[in-house]
């Protein structure tokens, strides 16, 4: 088989996302506690505008509804920092699929990593994420590479990971 490079140059943005991603879709933990906060936000604010004027409803209601936008910022000035900090991210990473394994290489590094070691694999309409561990892993995103080359990368994932870790969003 013909190798498979990847050559990936992170951006700040591009951190973000994979922060964002891992977050949020990987769980949906933080989604229902967000839609959950704002609709008793709601409420709070419905019930102090139709039932009572008790003050501390209404400061409950809106602090509910502002803590998603709390967290989201709060997330993104942390990826900016670790963007500025970590060099890593500055460097062009490529990426070389193998039949049995993958290599990451960086300026200084080379990292060799078997499939059977891959913690799980998400691909979805826009990225493809191989996780590493719980929350470390290689972000693609998937419009920045040719869709054939995609294709080969899609079928030798398939082929390579156990279906308990390969997930298709």
């Amino acid at each position: 088989m013909q190798e498979l490079v990847l050559k990936l140059q992170y951006s700040k943005e591009d951190l973000r996302k994979y922060h964002f991603f891992t977050i949020f879709k990987k769980s949906k933990l933080y989604l229902v506690t967000f839609s959950i906060s704002i609709i008793i936000g709601i409420i709070s604010i419905i019930t102090y505008i139709s039932l009572s004027r008790n003050s501390l409803l209404i400061i409950f209601g809106i602090f509910l509804i502002l803590f998603p936008a709390y967290i989201i910022l709060v997330l993104m000035i942390q990826s900016d920092r670790l963007f500025k900090s970590a060099k890593i991210y500055w460097e062009e990473h490529i990426v070389t699929f193998y039949e049995d394994h993958i290599f990451v290489t960086t300026s200084d590094s080379t990292q060799k990593i078997y499939w059977d070691k891959i913690y799980e694999v998400v691909w979805t309409k826009k990225e493809l994420v191989i996780y590493l561990g719980r929350n470390l892993g290689v972000y693609l995103i998937r419009s920045k590479y040719d869709p054939e080359i995609l294709f080969r990368v899609e079928e030798l994932l398939k082929k390579s990971i156990p279906l308990n870790k390969f997930k298709l969003k």
